[in-house]
Parts: structure tokens; C-alpha cells; sequence
């Protein structure tokens, strides 16, 4: 059965001709997966973003094959908040988040950027640590 291609008004023998036309061609912006064609690469970008039928790092351009190893990256490569499960572009970037997030404030050691799991673990490293001893 054949297949149309409206942007560039043409005709393939069949849709898996007409896919390859749309991988191939500069004039598409074309999502493999969902068969779905965007007017800029910007739309295609925010469409791999967004979707939850991709798992894709933005920072990195890359795609990976589930959420296990799309979030494996995060922690190896990126600055990661998985509290929030937001990626932030540097280590400054989620020290400022941890920071001034009313979630983090109580766990949070500024001086030492360092994110403890309980309030009484936070209290405990300030009482003993020598950075803090004259605060």
C-alpha cells in the first residue's frame, strides 16, 4: 500500500519507504518511534523530553534504551537531585537547588555541600565536625 508524505507531496511505495524519507531528509524533524514528523528540531527535542515513550538525557543528545539507564546516566554523569528527580547542568546548579529548596533546607550543610537523609544526621555532622565547631 502506498504512502504520502504531505510535506514534501510525495508518494512511496509503502510507509517503511516513507519512513526512511523522513530519517533521511533535512526537511524533517521526524520522531522514528511514534511516527511523528515535528516542524523544527526544536519540537522534535521537547517531544523526546516530555514523552514518556523516550528516555532521553537533553544534556547529552542521547538516547537510551529504558528509564533504568536513562537515570543510571543521571547519577554517573550528571548532577542529580533523585529526591526531586530533577538534572541540573552542574554541581553548582544542585548545590543552589539543595540550597534553597524548603525540602533540602534541614538536611542540607552548605559550608560542606553535603546532603544528608535525616534532619538528626544534618545535626549530628554539625555538632561533630570541625568546619563547624565555632559557628
Amino acid at each position: 500500500m502506498s504512502s504520502y508524505c504531505e510535506k514534501c507531496d510525495r508518494w512511496f511505495v509503502n510507509d517503511d519507504a516513507r519512513r526512511q524519507h523522513m530519517r533521511d531528509s533535512s526537511r524533517h524533524n521526524y520522531c522514528d518511534w511514534c511516527d511523528l514528523d515535528f516542524s523544527t528540531w526544536r519540537g522534535l527535542k521537547e517531544h523526546w523530553v516530555q514523552s514518556p515513550e523516550h528516555s532521553y538525557c537533553q544534556y547529552c543528545d542521547e538516547h537510551f534504551e529504558d528509564d533504568d539507564e536513562l537515570y543510571d546516566h543521571f547519577r554517573e554523569d550528571h548532577a542529580y537531585c533523585e529526591e526531586c528527580d530533577r538534572v541540573f547542568k552542574n554541581r553548582r546548579g544542585l548545590h543552589e537547588h539543595y540550597r534553597q529548596s524548603e525540602r533540602h533546607k534541614d538536611r542540607y550543610c552548605v559550608p560542606c555541600e553535603r546532603l544528608f537523609s535525616t534532619e538528626h544526621g544534618y545535626w549530628q555532622h554539625r555538632r561533630t565536625s570541625y568546619r563547624h565547631r565555632y559557628d
